[in-house]
């Protein structure tokens, strides 16, 4: 039984248009060595390929993150992406976290769909952030995409709540209430004390991260006593991350509605 022959390797790389439509066709799922792989190179092939690979990545044809290659201005098949509100249906949309809108224009809409059997974990809600799987829908969907999701991801910090201790020289040092924080001090520069005095409950927004040194914060809002009971269910609050605010748009909503008139409805009391 004779063995099938397989196709000899080459010195050409694939041009530039074939290079573009592999990677539309397989996602961002593929780097240079599936192309090498895919088009058979030699080693003359791979060099060729590295250096055209290099020119397209200068004429900005293409994208090279995470050693996987990718397509400007197109949603990669993976993506981070974070939910910005629901549409009309109620179904949670969410646009890409990184995207280049002066660049390719609006980002586009990803609707979240789920399968019949429920994920573990929490459920993604506005202002999340989340890995998804993505796929295009048809040209007519107000969605470009569907995404599911791969994993939620944990929001970087920009608050902090905890206790304010002044030092002589100016600023302070806050000592933050959160268990998974505690001996991890905050530095307060002078002028960022928000009037706050030794001993308040404060909130902070963190600011840039030094190369060394403490973290910096500056005073947001003084909350009075640690004894108090608004610091009490303030801190339960920062805890256990429950929402205690709503979005502008919420509010807006809100303050536009009119109270509902009795006119047309029959009363059924």
């Amino acid at each position: 039984m004779s063995k099938k022959s397989r196709q000899p390797k080459s010195s050409k790389p694939p041009t530039r248009e074939e290079i573009l439509a592999f990677i539309a066709e397989r996602g961002d799922r593929i780097g240079k060595r599936e192309i090498a792989r895919i088009f058979r190179l030699d080693a003359v092939g791979k060099r060729q390929l590295n250096a055209l690979l290099r020119d397209m990545r200068a004429e900005g044809r293409i994208d090279h993150r995470r050693r996987k290659l990718h397509v400007p201005g197109q949603l990669p098949a993976v993506v981070v992406a974070e939910v910005t509100g629901r549409d009309a249906d109620g179904e949670l949309i969410a646009a890409p976290v990184e995207w280049d809108a002066a660049e390719h224009g609006l980002a586009p809409r990803i609707r979240l769909v789920f399968g019949r059997r429920p994920q573990a974990g929490p459920a993604p809600g506005v202002g999340d952030r989340m890995l998804l799987r993505t796929e295009k829908n048809e040209p007519d969907d107000p969605a470009s995409h569907s995404g599911r999701v791969i994993k939620l991801l944990e929001k970087a910090r920009t608050q902090a709540l905890g206790i304010y201790r002044p030092l002589p020289g100016g600023g302070g040092r806050l000592t933050p209430v959160d268990k998974k924080s505690l001996g991890r001090e905050l530095a307060i520069p002078p002028g960022a004390e928000g009037g706050a005095t030794d001993g308040d409950l404060v909130t902070v927004d963190l600011l840039a991260q030094r190369a060394f040194g403490l973290q910096s914060a500056r005073v947001r809002e003084r909350l009075g006593s640690l004894k108090s009971e608004r610091a009490v269910s303030l801190i339960a609050i920062h805890a256990h991350g429950i929402p205690n605010g709503f979005r502008r748009e919420a509010i807006a909503e809100a303050e536009a509605a009119e109270p509902v008139r009795l006119e047309g409805r029959e009363d059924w009391r």
